[in-house]
C-alpha cells in the first residue's frame, strides 16, 4: 500500500527513442498500482559532446498508488 513516485526519461539509440517509460508504466500497472497523476517535464539534458543535439527533451514524473493509504 502507498505512494510511489517515478521520475523517469527516455533514452535514444542509434537515434531511436527508447520508451523505457511505457515498460515501467505497464510494469507498474501490472503489479496492482494505480496512476494518479502523470507530469511532462521539460529538461535540457547535457548538450555537449558527439551527440550533444540528440536529446530526448522531457522527463516524467509520474505518480502511482496502491491501496486506500
Amino acid at each position: 500500500k502507498g505512494l510511489f513516485v517515478l521520475e523517469i526519461k527516455n533514452y535514444l539509440i542509434k537515434g531511436e527513442e527508447q520508451d523505457v517509460t511505457a515498460w515501467f508504466v505497464q510494469t507498474c500497472l501490472g503489479l496492482g498500482y494505480s496512476i494518479e497523476a502523470w507530469e511532462r517535464v521539460p529538461v535540457t539534458g547535457n548538450r555537449f559532446g558527439a551527440n550533444g543535439k540528440n536529446r530526448v527533451s522531457h522527463s516524467n514524473v509520474i505518480s502511482f498508488r496502491k491501496g486506500n493509504f
